[in-house]
């Protein structure tokens, strides 16, 4: 798949998808992709598979009342890691209920990635892509968390000089060593939500001094750690996001 593709999912949702062999190629791949001008882009982190259904319900909320609709009413690009599983997927189904039209784009592992109408994936952990994503880019790797570097990079390039933020909700080791230290490299921002379970609460409470953890504090030292409890602050949560990313 060197050429951006239609992907048609089984419930009538479509996508356009591209692989991509080297970052190299990465400017051109996601202007190929219909991304040719810079947005204010918001990159999603967080649980997958480890994202137990009581955390997901609760979530349901932030995504419906304050990502979609911010994003929608600013023409942000969101960035996650594509597949039907955890936040992933409460992205996906929110923006199919709030109706929206922003591109949302999921950066996946191209051998861990189930197409529709296949049953393709490299192993047990193979995961199906969220159908209501507008754009996959798939990406070189062996396992889950090698999509990160990637994540980073694109959304460094999509958003130029509109702007970009990290938010990170719950999480596990991929979240902690990957996706949070990528965007740091790239200077970008990292809200995490306390009280979202696991790497985002052990972050916050670092970032908050609630506790120590050697290996959290050279994250919180870089500066760029914001950390925000979405259940007792929502409309900071709104003000963050828009300070970072209002075009």
């Amino acid at each position: 798949m060197k050429t951006s593709t239609k992907l048609a999912f089984p419930q009538g949702q479509t996508a356009i998808a591209q692989a991509v062999d080297e970052i190299a190629r990465l400017p051109e791949t996601l202007n190929e992709l219909g991304f040719k001008q810079p947005h204010p882009t918001l990159v999603l982190i967080g649980g997958a598979s480890g994202l137990t259904p009581n955390d997901a319900e609760k979530l349901q909320t932030l995504f419906q009342d304050a990502i979609c609709p911010l994003a929608e009413a600013s023409g942000w690009i969101v960035i996650d890691g594509g597949t039907d599983a955890g936040i992933m997927g409460l992205m996906g189904q929110a923006y199919r209920q709030m109706n929206c039209t922003f591109s949302l784009l999921g950066i996946v592992v191209q051998n861990k990635a189930i197409l529709p109408a296949t049953e393709q994936g490299a192993g047990a952990d193979a995961a199906q892509l969220e159908p209501h994503h507008t754009h996959f880019l798939l990406v070189p790797g062996c396992q889950w968390g090698d999509e990160s570097a990637w994540i980073a990079q694109a959304a460094t390039l999509l958003a130029q000089h509109q702007g970009s933020v990290t938010l990170a909700i719950n999480g596990g080791e991929i979240t902690l060593k990957q996706d949070i230290p990528n965007s740091l490299k790239h200077q970008r921002p990292v809200v995490v939500l306390a009280g979202t379970g696991r790497t985002a609460d052990r972050v916050a409470s670092v970032a908050d001094g609630q506790t120590q953890d050697a290996e959290i504090q050279p994250l919180v030292d870089s500066g760029l750690i914001i950390s925000i409890d979405w259940r007792k602050q929502p409309e900071a949560l709104k003000q963050v996001l828009q300070k970072f990313l209002m075009p």
